[in-house]
């Protein structure tokens, strides 16, 4: 019957990002096309302070999604095809605070340093 109501899995999946977030809690969403996924980073990402991570297996769909976030939140996509020059740039933005969003593709969360 629940799932006659077409926003309820997106309200049911953004009830628990937002009571996750508000006991500064991490928490792990896997939603399908049309869940409501880029609410579920964007809000955190405004509300909250820190870096916001967003592992997605697409490049382009990386890309579509920093396209579409708010102008108050800046983002960077980390994924196997940036530079050195384009990493040197990321890694001093996130230095300084400027990037709020980070999106990275699956294989290079394996690759890669959060240091």
């Amino acid at each position: 019957m629940l799932q006659l109501i077409p926003c309820l899995p997106a309200f049911l999946s953004l009830s628990l990002l937002v009571s996750g977030c508000c006991i500064d809690e991490s928490v792990l969403l896997v939603l399908p096309t049309g869940g409501g996924k880029s609410l579920c980073y964007q809000l955190p990402a405004l509300l909250l302070p820190g870096l916001t991570l967003v592992v997605s297996p697409l490049i382009s769909l990386m890309q579509d999604q920093l396209l579409r976030l708010p102008c108050c939140l800046k983002g960077a996509v980390w994924n196997s095809a940036i530079s050195p020059a384009e990493y040197a740039s990321l890694m001093a933005d996130l230095r300084q605070g400027v990037i709020k969003v980070r999106c990275f593709q699956c294989d290079v969360l394996c690759m890669i340093s959060f240091a």
